[in-house]
């Protein structure tokens, strides 16, 4: 997900390759959550959760997708796979 409360339906990275598509974010499916700015404030990409495990402002649940492109596995696989 490019952004916090991202609404969009796919978002394509510097290479071109499909990052995110939205039916991956179920949350924002639901016109509760993308019609009301409090909860889609609470709809963050990954690069936030350092900051908020810091912080101790971790949600009770959540809900995380890798990125579509999957690029690090065609480019430089885990051990693991191989």
């Amino acid at each position: 997900m490019p952004s916090t409360g991202y609404t969009g339906y796919e978002f394509l990275n510097a290479k071109g390759a499909n990052d995110y598509m939205r039916k991956h974010n179920p949350l924002v499916i639901y016109d509760s959550v993308n019609t009301v700015p409090e909860r889609l404030a609470k709809i963050k990409n990954f690069t936030l959760f350092e900051e908020d495990l810091a912080a101790k402002a971790l949600p009770q649940w959540f809900f995380m997708t890798p990125n579509m492109s999957m690029y690090f596995v065609l480019s430089d696989p885990p051990s693991f796979i191989g």
